[in-house]
């Protein structure tokens, strides 16, 4: 295969082509591993963190196409900026969808305003996230994002396995756990 890729390509859509950034997210997923982070190990030291192409990228792109997500559908993450977050923006960019996102920290009416003109088909949303050692649980604000949002057809929690039960009955639509999407093997088509 081809050596691990550390940054991808910086492309300035004003200028470019949506199929030349499409081709850029294609090109990204050309190589093996993608180093994508920095976290914190188990003795607090620094170590990358790697995400394999043909894994959990190929995964969750197919997880899209099975939503019927497409080019120029719109895909959006209420996340943090973890390594979840590049692999949903780059399996949607594969597809050729369009892709927002906004963080966690953002209020339901500041998201909403983003995210209600773009009329998103897909929302992958954390069901919490850490700051300052405290953590800040975002289910309910999730809940009032998706019942606002009419174009939605399916969530993948992040850090939501434990939610998929209870969820399964709210909002209607598709419901998936990123952490339960199999990896696929193989090259992306």
């Amino acid at each position: 295969g081809r050596p691990a890729l550390a940054a991808a390509a910086n492309t300035d859509e004003r200028r470019a082509p949506v199929s030349q950034r499409v081709d850029d997210a294609l090109q990204v997923l050309d190589h093996d591993v993608l180093i994508v982070a920095s976290v914190r190990g188990p003795l607090g030291i620094a170590v990358p963190a790697c995400i394999e192409r043909h894994g959990v990228i190929a995964g969750v792109r197919k997880q899209l196409a099975s939503f019927g997500v497409g080019r120029g559908d719109r895909v959006v993450g209420y996340l943090t900026n973890a390594p979840e977050a590049l692999i949903a923006l780059l399996a949607a960019a594969s597809v050729g969808a369009i892709w927002s996102s906004c963080p966690p920290e953002f209020g339901v009416e500041s998201v909403l305003d983003r995210f209600t003109q773009i009329a998103p088909k897909v929302l992958f949303a954390c069901a919490a996230y850490e700051y300052g050692g405290k953590r800040f649980d975002r289910r309910n604000e999730v809940a009032r994002m998706r019942e606002a949002l009419p174009s939605l057809e399916a969530c993948i929690w992040v850090g939501g396995d434990a939610l998929l039960e209870q969820d399964r009955g709210h909002h209607g639509g598709h419901v998936a756990v990123f952490e339960d999407i199999p990896p696929e093997a193989g090259p992306l088509p």
